[in-house]
């Protein structure tokens, strides 16, 4: 990133020291927030500068444990509700990220598998008997990456100037969260997590002036197919939440099914040397093991052979029939979305994924002959000759332009119009254009593009953790978002009054916000849909199955 940060920096450092969940306790006396009497026992936070809003403070809870550590005979499986603690919990310090590669400053800078923990933010001064509304954030990362101790996920900001409490949880990612197939294995204990995480703010939020009746989900990338999994395809989180808000959701990724699941989970247990000794064994593996070994590109090719799209995810979650009872956009396709939703996307998401999977054939440009396999792979030899005569080819120069442009639409705009037409009630659509802010300063065809991720920093304003300063044209679009989010999440409705009206999306009309500076409205913007359409996002067709039990349960 670029310039550098101002006062914000000593909020961060707060961010960034990581302590012991569940060990660190107080006095109630010197508690400046107030103690909270919480299921899991008093709590007390610490009293922080909002960055952009002079004078203002904010009630920060960092670092509350709601379920025990996952390590040891926990390993793998659902997560344990918290044992009330006794005293007072000093929630002043945020909790170590669940087990992950470490990335400071920006990204994880310790880990720990007792890492299950919120973070909630509310306005200074609120007390027990208010009813703000309640924003549950969800991190993205690939299901391998992301905390709520990243310093980007600052949520002072928000919560000041929209009044509303926000919540980030933790949730466990990679194999430790979502290994399944093998020694019993059903995976997605990593969206249990965020289950748990919910029920906990359904039981405690209004002892922090939130409303459990408004809360609303809202996340990007795997943070957003989180949001669209437990609103679209599990239905024990229904009555968790009454509206969500996807960002950047790949819905054109399909989700194994345990057996898909299998062959990737066998090989992980190979590799750290507990191939046929069971659940123990994999329990007693190190975790700096388990970090190196799920990311072995032979369990990345073994998962995209046997998988194709949905192997792009070696561990993520997986329809096992009984918790993901159905593929969201299966789900989707035969009862509707069914709560309020605001679904979106960034006019040039696949761009990074494009650069990524170079990177890792190292490779400086994509040949013909390179894009031509890569599509046979992902979309079968049928499809291929009707996508290049819609995006074209290159035989003698560089063809990653053109599969950036295949995987933002077929990966992200077009399945995202295509689930926001099934919607059973309100429904807002938007694409994110900005293209000024690129925070993949490692993938140069990024600058001056709207990419993956770069929606981020404007969601939280979040913009001078990173060493950057918005303008006076991006720190307004990110008030304009931060509005409309929390309007959404206030009364089911964007349109707050203050900004540009945002036209409710309809199935016809197919109308979209345009997130950009200035903002506008469009109509259909995202090309190629109706041929992505006609080709379909049930490629993968043994992944996008739904027994006639689930379709039951979704239909309830």
């Amino acid at each position: 990133m670029r310039g550098s940060g101002t006062r914000v920096a000593a909020a961060a450092a707060v961010l960034l020291l990581a302590g012991s969940a569940g060990c660190s306790h107080t006095s109630s006396s010197d508690c400046a927030t107030g103690v909270v009497d919480t299921t899991v026992g008093e709590v007390c936070g610490v009293v922080l500068p909002v960055e952009d809003v002079p004078g203002a403070d904010v009630d920060a809870f960092l670092g509350i444990p709601f379920a025990e550590s996952t390590g040891g005979a926990n390993r793998f499986l659902p997560p344990v509700p918290k044992a009330r603690m006794s005293g007072v919990f000093a929630a002043d310090t945020v909790s170590p990220a669940c087990p992950q590669t470490l990335n400071p400053p920006y990204g994880a800078t310790s880990i720990s598998e007792d890492c299950l923990t919120v973070n909630v933010w509310r306005p200074s001064g609120v007390s027990r008997g208010d009813r703000r509304p309640v924003m549950v954030w969800i991190y993205g990362g690939s299901f391998t990456s992301g905390a709520n101790q990243y310093p980007i996920y600052q949520g002072g900001y928000v919560a000041t100037t929209e009044d509303v409490v926000l919540v980030m949880l933790n949730y466990r990612i990679g194999a430790l969260g979502f290994l399944a197939g093998i020694e019993g294995l059903t995976g997605n204990q990593g969206l249990k997590d965020q289950q748990l995480a919910l029920e906990w703010v359904r039981d405690n939020i209004d002892r922090f002036g939130g409303d459990p009746e408004r809360v609303t989900i809202f996340g990007e990338s795997a943070g957003a197919m989180s949001v669209g999994l437990h609103e679209l395809s599990i239905p024990s989180s229904d009555g968790l939440f009454r509206a969500a808000i996807q960002q950047s959701n790949p819905m054109g990724v399909p989700y194994k099914s345990l057996a898909q699941a299998a062959p990737a989970g066998a090989l992980f247990a190979q590799k750290v040397g507990c191939a046929g000794q069971g659940l123990s064994c994999l329990q007693q593996v190190p975790v700096e093991d388990v970090l190196t070994e799920q990311s072995a590109v032979a369990l990345q090719l073994l998962s995209l052979l046997g998988s194709r799209l949905a192997g792009f995810l070696v561990f993520a979650p997986v329809v096992d029939g009984e918790f993901v009872v159905a593929d969201p956009t299966v789900a989707a396709t035969t009862s509707g979305v069914p709560l309020p939703s605001i679904i979106g996307s960034n006019a040039a998401d696949g761009t990074v994924f494009v650069a990524a999977i170079m990177a890792e054939l190292k490779l400086t440009t994509l040949k013909e002959a390179e894009y031509l396999t890569i599509l046979t792979l992902l979309f079968g030899a049928d499809n291929v000759p009707a996508i290049v005569a819609r995006y074209g080819s290159d035989p003698t120069g560089d063809n990653a332009a053109y599969l950036s442009s295949i995987t933002t639409d077929y990966l992200f705009g077009c399945p995202n119009r295509y689930v926001a037409r099934t919607a059973r009630s309100g429904m807002y659509v938007y694409r994110f254009d900005e293209t000024s802010l690129n925070v993949w300063t490692d993938v140069p065809a990024c600058d001056g593009m709207a990419c993956h991720a770069d929606d981020v920093p404007f969601t939280f304003h979040s913009d001078r953790v990173l060493g950057y300063t918005f303008t006076p044209e991006q720190a307004l679009l990110s008030d304009e978002m931060i509005s409309y989010w929390t309007s959404f999440a206030r009364s089911l409705d964007p349109n707050g009054g203050k900004y540009l009206d945002w036209p409710p999306f309809t199935r016809d009309g197919l109308e979209y916000m345009l997130l950009d500076t200035p903002l506008s409205t469009a109509v259909n913007p995202v090309a190629n849909c109706d041929f992505w359409d006609r080709i379909g996002y049930e490629i993968d067709s043994p992944v996008r199955f739904m027994t006639a039990q689930a379709a039951a349960a979704l239909s309830e």
